[in-house]
């Protein structure tokens, strides 16, 4: 999942996801979340013809959509772990980057900035020992354990007979998606669909 894009794309990814058995979501809703993810609220969406992620709502009798991310609380628990200074300065980061985009974003340059791959991500594997890397462990390496205890919870209720899963996260999670899935029985991936995202 991408969390800014053309309104077609998103309907494009939930009616997708509402054709499976469950659908994994995340999201934390907290203050400090919507804090640091405030950027993108900054973004000049209507003048750029783009939209924000929306929630994903299951049909009358659809699929089980299940909340697959960390609590709120535990999420307030691992940022307060983080020095004092560091979460000032990625909150100051954060608001320096949402006016910059505010000023500067082009659809041409959100959709440059979007990509990833199922290998780890070398940034991120760099960051490991700096205040940075305290970053990703809350914001994504807790976030994605999480969720591939979940995911492999929901392999395990199948216990053989045919299911499908759909993982509605952020594209940087999905390479702890794949691990899990290939630690747990052995899966690999056999298809592929390119969805278009924005139209440049």
């Amino acid at each position: 999942m991408l969390h800014v894009g053309e309104q077609r794309f998103f309907d494009r990814v939930a009616a997708e996801a509402q054709s499976h058995d469950v659908v994994l979501v995340e999201g934390v809703r907290s203050r400090t979340v919507w804090f640091l993810t405030r950027a993108y609220r900054w973004l000049p969406l209507k003048r750029l013809g783009l939209v924000t992620q929306g929630r994903i709502s299951p049909p009358q009798g659809g699929a089980e959509v299940i909340h697959a991310d960390i609590s709120p609380d535990e999420f307030e628990r691992l940022w307060r772990a983080l020095p004092w200074w560091q979460r000032f300065a990625f909150a100051a980061a954060g608001l320096a980057y949402g006016a910059w985009l505010r000023l500067s974003a082009s659809r041409a340059s959100i959709a440059r900035r979007q990509s990833t791959t199922d290998l780890p991500d070398r940034g991120i594997a760099l960051a490991h020992d700096t205040p940075v890397g305290g970053f990703f462990s809350v914001i994504l390496h807790a976030r994605d354990a999480h969720l591939a205890g979940v995911l492999a919870a929901e392999l395990g209720k199948a216990r053989g007979r045919p299911v499908r899963i759909a993982v509605v996260y952020g594209a940087a999670h999905m390479p702890a998606v794949l691990a899990e899935l290939r630690a747990h029985g052995g899966f690999r991936p056999v298809e592929s669909e390119w969805l278009e995202v924005i139209r440049l």
